[in-house]
Order: structure tokens, then C-alpha cells, then sequence
């Protein structure tokens, strides 16, 4: 097994609305699998955000889809994207400023303050 952690959080939805959500792969030495009997493996995938491995300034883990706020100078918001080689920041539309701070040097200085799934009203641009 790799280094890291290698694990995903899953939307589940009941009756067309988020409900809770899922932690399924590689967790505490474990394979946990993804919820399948509620949905097809297609919306699994759909619903699944990866793991940054990074925390946010106060421990909250970091995964795909989060809306981060920086806290330094210039109120950069951010939504956590997967573009090769690795994690990054695309600007959301109402971030004041929009120079990419480097993913991995600074995903600590800032929080995790929603998600496309319980805010999609915080999400201002598609991901």
C-alpha cells in the first residue's frame, strides 16, 4: 500500500437530497468499499471525491470538490481540483484575487469552508 491515504468520500442521497457521507478505500490499514447496493457503480464514481491528503488549518481534512478560503493577504477562494501533475486550486468567480497559490505549500494556511455537495450555493463556478 501506498504512503498516503488513499481514500474518497461518497455523497449518499436519499430521495434526490445529500443525506451523509460515505469514507470508503485504503483507511486505517483497511479496504472499506463504496456504497453500491443504493446506487449504480456510475453515480458512485459521480459522487466520490478523493482525498488530498492535506488538512486545512484546523485539521479538516481536504478533499476534491472543497471550497477553500486563504487567510493571508489577499482573500484568494479556491476549489480543490485535480489537474496533472497533482492538486491545485482553480479560482472561484467571487475570489478576490486570483493568483494560484501553490496546492501543496499552502493548503494549511487556509480552511475548508464548504463543499459542491452541502453548499452548492457557496459553488459560484462548475468544476
Amino acid at each position: 500500500m501506498a504512503d498516503r491515504p488513499i481514500k474518497y468520500r461518497q455523497a449518499i442521497y436519499y430521495n434526490g437530497k445529500f443525506n451523509h457521507w460515505h469514507y470508503w478505500g485504503f483507511i486505517n490499514t483497511e479496504f472499506i468499499g463504496p456504497v453500491i447496493g443504493i446506487c449504480s457503480m456510475e453515480e458512485v464514481i459521480k459522487n466520490s471525491y478523493q482525498y488530498t491528503c492535506f488538512d486545512d488549518k484546523h485539521g479538516v481534512e481536504i478533499y476534491e470538490g472543497d471550497r477553500w478560503r486563504r487567510d493571508d493577504y489577499d482573500g484568494y477562494i479556491g476549489i480543490v481540483v485535480w489537474e496533472n501533475p497533482g492538486w491545485d486550486f482553480s479560482a472561484a468567480e467571487d475570489s478576490k484575487c486570483y493568483s494560484y497559490p501553490p496546492f501543496h505549500t499552502k493548503a494549511a494556511d487556509g480552511e475548508v469552508i464548504g463543499n459542491k455537495v452541502e453548499h452548492p450555493k457557496l459553488m459560484k463556478n462548475e468544476i
